[in-house]
């Protein structure tokens, strides 16, 4: 099983930082503030999915999610726009080789937003558009490029 840590853009231009078995369920919980779902994002709407890598373990997955939260923020900014230099951003705290950075979800990866079990059809499906007006417009040359998964 790949874990994935991942990189949202919140309204208010703070960044979190999560870990995730299946990404389009944790967006989904993100975007529309569904159960379970972070504390931080309950208060802080989730606007962009900006960065996304993935582990073989919790373990690892763990380990970079700690030391992406220790970075200041234009540090978290400049990793963002760079995804797949995380060696010149986190030096010595984590072997670097063990990430792959990984394309971001598009809007048709996200489950249809009349399967919505907890909230209604439209609030749903107006959560998911604002959320992807504002993905589209967060571009990564990287983002095109297959995810390189070991075998």
């Amino acid at each position: 099983m790949s874990y994935y840590i991942y990189m949202v853009r919140c309204e208010d231009g703070s960044h979190y930082t999560g870990i995730t078995t299946d990404p389009r369920r944790r967006m989904r919980e993100h975007v529309l503030r569904l159960t379970p779902g972070a504390k931080y994002t309950k208060s802080h709407r989730v606007i962009a999915l900006d960065a996304l890598w993935s582990a073989q373990t919790r373990s690892e997955a763990c380990r970079l999610e700690a030391a992406v939260k220790r970075l200041r923020a234009e540090q978290k900014r400049s990793l963002i726009a760079q995804p797949d230099r995380l060696h010149d951003f986190l030096g010595a705290r984590i072997d670097a080789s063990r990430y792959t950075p990984e394309p971001l979800l598009s809007h048709h990866e996200l489950p249809a937003a009349q399967h919505c079990s907890k909230t209604p059809a439209a609030q749903c499906a107006a959560g998911l558009d604002r959320f992807w007006i504002y993905h589209r417009s967060s571009y990564h040359a990287w983002s095109s490029q297959p995810s390189h998964q070991a075998q």
